[in-house]
């Protein structure tokens, strides 16, 4: 018989040791709220597989943001408001000794929404009738990093060990990645893997480098003119190489405001990220005039 002891042997993913090696991948289970919400059928199910030993749990595919749902069922991780059900989530992961980690997604065109969006117009659905997605701006593209971002720190702030990126499958990332799929005019046609760069070094900015991403690739579409696996090597070289790279320093206050979402409240981790900017440069507040009033 084969020597499986090293299955049981302790392993590092960045600097979070992982008691095994057993990992559960990300499988939907369509259990989830209307609102995306986790509900307790999550909790008993997750519980029932971190019970049986695995070292690395990998929650389900969760949405970054309303315009990226797959499916009825599906984890949001989009809203503050669905923050304390997801710690609930990690905290039952983690009593049994196992490492949680948690997967990000956007659909793209394969969302299950009235308009899809993508990197450019171009039709490409596993699950019929094909829908052509509207091209995203370049702003927009710029707002989605910016909810994969935010998404992880969600996830982070819920007490998950790490997130993984949902990069294959023909999701928005693969469909940025891809030939097939991304005929943009703009920096983001011009460089294909520029928006999972700029995602997975946000994540960085927002959760601190030592938290680690896990980046799942397409190695092949085996279709021609797709993704090949020499092109998936230099695209998995390049993430390693420069994910950790800080993007170009906010100066602005219109920086710090750039790509979030228009036509709803703001939430309190934009404000949070807000607040970080002003007081890193000193600038005085409201808050700041009220309190020095009232100590007089």
């Amino acid at each position: 018989m084969p020597d499986l002891s090293r299955l049981f042997e302790p392993f590092y993913i960045g600097r979070v040791e992982v008691p095994n090696r057993i990992v559960m991948p990300p499988m939907d289970t369509c259990y989830a709220g209307p609102r995306g919400e986790v509900t307790e059928q999550h909790v008993a199910y997750y519980e029932a597989r971190a019970r049986g030993g695995a070292g690395l749990i990998v929650v389900e595919a969760s949405y970054v943001e309303e315009r990226g749902r797959i499916t009825f069922g599906e984890i949001g991780i989009h809203h503050d408001e669905l923050v304390p059900a997801l710690a609930k989530l990690a905290d039952t992961i983690k009593l049994y000794g196992s490492r949680a980690a948690i997967q990000l997604i956007h659909g793209g065109v394969q969302a299950n929404v009235p308009e899809p969006v993508g990197p450019s117009a171009v039709a490409r659905r596993m699950i019929p009738p094909a829908k052509t997605p509207r091209e995203l701006t370049t702003e927009e593209v710029e707002g989605l990093v910016e909810c994969f971002a935010r998404a992880a720190l969600r996830a982070k702030t819920a007490g998950f060990d790490m997130v993984e990126l949902h990069g294959t499958h023909g999701y928005l990332i693969n469909q940025f990645l891809s030939p097939l799929t991304n005929r943009r005019a703009d920096k983001y046609g011009a460089d294909r893997g520029l928006f999972a760069l700029e995602i997975l070094q946000r994540v960085k900015e927002l959760c601190g480098t030592s938290f680690p991403v896990i980046v799942r690739l397409c190695a092949d579409e085996f279709i021609e003119g797709g993704i090949d696996l020499e092109y998936a090597k230099r695209v998995a070289k390049r993430l390693v190489e420069e994910g950790g790279r800080r993007r170009p320093e906010v100066r602005t206050l219109e920086d710090a405001l750039r790509g979030l979402p228009r036509g709803r409240p703001v939430e309190a981790s934009e404000l949070t990220l807000i607040s970080h900017w002003v007081r890193e440069r000193g600038i005085r507040t409201v808050g700041d005039l009220i309190r020095e009033a009232k100590e007089r």
